[in-house]
């Protein structure tokens, strides 16, 4: 506590402030408001009134007392207990305003350099809470030689008074703390998938793993960008998205994810190159809806990370019948009339549903199915294009069914289904007595009868899936 000056909070009004310190001569005694001296009135020996401004402790009533002797004693003279006491009283007074004037940092601002302060000199009890202002200190002054350990606490050091550029760091760290328990700050690390640059902490690909940032591609003209993951959709054509070389970007990856089947209703063939291997096939990948897959670079090749190629159930909507010559005319009273598929990895996966009750035409040659989707990898399975019954069991055999063409046991049976071609299917019909074999055509089993349906599905190996 001060000895000769009190801080009040100011009212910003008249006010009247206490003299709880003794002095020599009432002009031994001033009043301060943010730091100006301002006029005042003795109301009694132990009070002034002034006029102040609104603050924290902003008005300082304070003594200062002459440093020049007030007593002067001549030979001869006689001693009064009085000017002995002056004589006292001066002394006392000097050395409180003297000790005051230090202990409360009465210095001016950029006084302390470190030649003023002897090693080990600050300690705690030396400092009065939150007296230690940036603006106090020059640059570098405080150094670690003149600090006690332990001796600078949070109670020492002013709000705000500890900016960033009183702390040194290392390159590539952020502040905080892994220890599990409450303690000092530390200096992290960022991990894997994290970059620090430019006062940003971002997430980054690295092996399989993306920034949130997402490319959305709706066509061939949105290029693929390495190290990102897209977003495939598009409902108005099929197209090619071109990838970045592999050869120039081994150890990165790209990954790829499709819509539903509601935004994303085409193919989306991912184009690597010519000879490149991509997910074990060469140069290209189709993506269809729901696909999702992440791809790595060794250098040469693509290789899958995640490699999702199934999608659900699609409702292709009515089947295409056609003819090797004249195509067919569908009966009306349709019940039903669909064909559903879906894929499942690097094979389609069809359904084909349908029944009618009033005949239609039965147009000109053998019945041809179309596939909803794709190309059918024929260097995968023999095509059956010729005429003649089909070998039941052989590589052509991708399927099989069931047909009722009249409602007897002549004319409903089992069907083996076959490829014709790389987007239709040929059904070969076996009569439920064994009797009759023969390939569904214009002449045999068709639309022409009144009282028609089939059920076939097939499972079909499809280029570039």
């Amino acid at each position: 506590m001060a000895n000769s000056y009190v801080l009040y909070n100011g009212t910003g009004a008249l006010q009247t402030l206490t003299v709880p310190f003794g002095y020599l001569d009432r002009d031994h005694v001033s009043v301060l408001v943010d730091g100006g001296s301002v006029a005042f009135t003795w109301l009694t020996d132990t009070s002034v009134q002034a006029t102040t401004t609104a603050g924290t402790a902003n008005v300082k009533v304070k003594r200062t007392t002459p440093k020049a002797p007030l007593t002067v004693f001549a030979d001869g003279q006689g001693l009064t207990a009085d000017d002995l006491n002056v004589q006292g009283l001066q002394l006392q007074y000097v050395s409180e305003e003297s000790e005051d004037a230090y202990l409360e940092s009465e210095l001016t601002d950029l006084s302390v350099d470190t030649a003023k302060i002897a090693d080990l000199a600050v300690t705690t009890g030396k400092i009065a809470n939150l007296a230690v202002t940036t603006g106090k200190l020059a640059d570098g002054s405080v150094t670690t030689d003149k600090i006690a350990d332990a001796n600078v606490t949070t109670a020492k050091i002013g709000d705000n008074q500890v900016t960033l550029a009183k702390i040194t760091m290392n390159t590539g760290k952020i502040l905080g703390r892994t220890t599990a328990s409450a303690g000092a700050a530390e200096e992290i690390t960022a991990g894997t998938g994290l970059g620090l640059a430019s006062a940003t902490l971002t997430v980054v690909a690295l092996f399989g793993r993306f920034a949130s940032t997402v490319t959305n591609i709706t066509s061939a003209a949105v290029p693929a960008t390495i190290d990102t993951l897209h977003y495939v959709t598009g409902t108005s054509a099929n197209y090619d998205i071109t990838l970045p070389a592999a050869s120039s970007n081994s150890g990165k990856s790209i990954a790829f994810t499709v819509g539903s089947w509601a935004n994303a209703n085409k193919t989306y063939r991912l184009d690597a190159g010519v000879g490149v291997e991509i997910a074990g096939r060469t140069r290209y990948l189709t993506l269809l809806h729901t696909n999702v897959v992440v791809l790595y670079s060794d250098g040469t090749r693509w290789l899958p990370l995640v490699l999702n190629l199934d999608t659900p159930w699609v409702d292709g909507g009515a089947m295409t019948i056609g003819a090797v010559t004249t195509p067919p005319t569908k009966g009306t009273g349709t019940t039903y009339d669909k064909v559903y598929w879906r894929r499942s990895g690097a094979e389609l996966e069809a359904r084909y549903e349908y029944r009618h009750t009033v005949a239609g035409a039965s147009g000109s040659g053998d019945y041809l199915y179309s596939i909803p989707v794709g190309a059918i990898d024929t260097t995968k399975v023999t095509s059956d294009s010729g005429a003649g019954s089909i070998n039941i069991g052989a590589t052509s055999g991708v399927g099989r069914g069931v047909l009722d063409a009249g409602g007897t046991a002549a004319t409903s049976g089992h069907l083996s289904v076959s490829v014709y071609d790389s987007t239709r299917l040929r059904l070969y019909f076996i009569s439920s007595t064994g009797a009759t074999t023969t390939f569904v055509t214009s002449a045999s089993f068709g639309l022409a009868n009144a009282t028609y349906r089939f059920h076939a599905e097939a499972r079909l190996p499809m280029t570039d899936w």
